[in-house]
Order: structure tokens, then C-alpha cells, then sequence
């Protein structure tokens, strides 16, 4: 019984074994892409198709590779020779990749709202083989106006506390990304995550330390796009004044103080001033306290 068991697992073992070999030399060794079958793009920016191809054969030389993009109607979006390439495309578009390195990533710059696709991409390999991917076309969204930044600040902040804002927007140009800028001085960092169908997403953190200046100020970020455009988001500051009194200088009360009182016990009163100067100047505050009556702003 030992035998028989000790035989078919070898078999088991050859079958896995020639199993695992299939699977390699399917995934590895036959003619695949990988490449996103919708894109969007800014018109007037620049747009940046990712992809990546296989064939089944060994590395050759570098100038043994050509690249093509297609229109539908066989018109050259890109051609590795550039007398090849469409007037309609010539000095709009490159190859971001290396096709020897099996990268066949294309840009365009400008965009135009004519270049909607769909685009296919075929390889010609000198000495070997041509192949043309045509159930995987780009079809390209062209967006006339960016979105607006996704701004995250606080509902409500506390005077001098040190504080994070982000600024968020969504491009299709890794290779030339947008700029962010902040009408609000403080320490930036810049980060970019890779989102689905060649999107990517790009924040912009801002750290700062609030004053009571910023109190009702209002921030704003504008994203600026290869080719000009510019779109800002905005809101608007709400910062509360903590123990203003133990902080306050000359300029921080700019009203005068009418006090009517009886028996006034001047160590016993403690005046919390107010965070809005729309309201120390206007208002009327009512203290509880035994000893004093009434309190006017003029």
C-alpha cells in the first residue's frame, strides 16, 4: 500500500509540476496587455496613458522595437519613426516607456477635445513578430474644466494650536502634475496615490499655527493644470479665542468700557472678552456676578 501511495503522489507532484509550467507560459510567453479601457483628460493639459505589453519570445535589441498608436481609421497617433506619426498628432504626442523594457506608455500634450479615440497600440518587432491589440482600445473622456480641490479644514479651531488642512485634486498627468498653492503661509508636503483608470490624486497638506487674525479669514487653494488652468476652493476660518485675557496686548482691546457699579470688589471680576471684534464693538455683555451690574461696549 506504501507503494501505491508513494506512486501517485508522484504523479500528483509531475501533474502539479507540468500544471504550474502551463500557467507560466500562458501568462508569460503569448501576446497581453495591460492598459486601461477608459480614460479622462483635461482639454488644453496633458494626458498620460499607462501600459504595458508581453510576447512570447526573448529580449532583442532596442532598435528592434517599433511602437504604434492607431485610430480606428489607421490614423498614427505615435509611430517610434516620427515622419510616420498623423499632422493632426505630430509633436503632440510621445512614449513615456521603453519598449524594450516591454513599456508602451503614451502621452499626449496638449490634449484636444478631438482626441477622443478609441486608440489601439501595436508593436512591430524587427526579425520576429507584429501584433496589433485590438480588443483592448483607449477611449479617452476629454473634460473641458478641471474639478474644484476637496478642501478638509476643522469645523471649529482653538487659537494658537498647531493645525493640518488638505487640498485634494484629481489629474490624468503624472509625468506633469498639477500645482498647488495656498494663499496662507505655513509648512507643505505634496503626496500622490494612483487611483483606477489612470487617474491619480494629489493632496497638498498645509501646517500652520492659528492666531486670532485668523479667526473669519478665508482660505483657499488653487490647483493650476499643465496648460494654465486654474481652479481654487475655499472656506472660512473659525477660530476661537481660548484665555484671551492672559494673552491680550494693547492692540487686542479696542473699546472703551462703561461700567456702572455698586461696591464694586475689583479683584473679584474677571472680564472674558470676545473672539469677534464685530461683537466687543456692538455688543452688550451680562456678567453673573453680584457685584457688578452693568456692563456697556461704546
Amino acid at each position: 500500500n506504501s507503494q501505491i501511495v508513494t506512486h501517485t503522489w508522484k504523479q500528483c507532484e509531475t501533474c502539479l509540476f507540468y500544471f504550474f509550467i502551463t500557467e507560466c507560459a500562458t501568462e508569460h510567453d503569448s501576446w497581453n496587455i495591460a492598459v486601461s479601457h477608459s480614460v479622462v483628460g483635461l482639454e488644453g493639459s496633458c494626458l498620460d496613458i499607462s501600459c504595458r505589453f508581453n510576447y512570447p519570445g526573448s529580449d532583442r535589441k532596442a532598435s528592434d522595437y517599433k511602437g504604434i498608436w492607431l485610430t480606428d481609421s489607421n490614423e498614427k497617433v505615435f509611430h517610434s519613426e516620427a515622419s510616420q506619426i498623423s499632422s493632426t498628432f505630430l509633436h503632440r504626442t510621445s512614449m513615456l516607456g521603453d519598449l524594450h523594457h516591454r513599456n508602451c506608455s503614451l502621452k499626449i500634450n496638449p490634449l484636444k477635445n478631438s482626441d477622443k479615440g478609441p486608440f489601439t497600440f501595436r508593436i512591430e518587432i524587427q526579425g520576429f513578430n507584429k501584433y496589433s491589440f485590438g480588443n483592448h482600445k483607449v477611449t479617452v473622456t476629454v473634460k473641458d474644466a478641471p474639478e474644484r480641490p476637496t478642501l478638509h479644514v476643522e469645523e471649529e479651531m482653538k487659537t494658537r494650536k498647531k493645525v493640518t488642512v488638505t487640498c485634494s485634486v484629481l489629474h490624468s498627468c503624472p509625468s506633469a502634475p498639477p500645482r498647488i498653492t495656498w494663499n496662507h503661509p505655513g509648512k507643505e508636503s505634496i503626496e500622490s496615490k494612483k487611483q483606477a483608470d489612470d487617474q491619480w490624486q494629489l493632496t497638498s497638506s498645509l501646517s500652520f499655527t492659528t492666531t486670532n487674525q485668523d479667526n473669519n479669514k478665508v482660505l483657499s487653494c488653487t490647483a493650476e493644470f499643465t496648460g494654465g488652468k486654474k481652479v481654487s476652493s475655499s472656506k472660512i476660518l473659525n477660530v476661537k479665542c481660548e484665555s484671551c485675557l492672559h494673552h491680550m496686548n494693547s492692540n487686542d482691546l479696542k473699546c472703551k468700557i462703561k461700567i456702572a457699579v455698586t461696591l464694586v470688589d475689583w479683584r473679584k471680576i474677571c472680564i472674558s472678552l470676545l473672539s469677534s471684534s464685530t461683537q466687543r464693538d456692538h455688543g452688550l455683555i451680562l456678567l453673573n456676578h453680584s457685584n457688578l451690574e452693568n456692563v456697556f461696549f461704546t
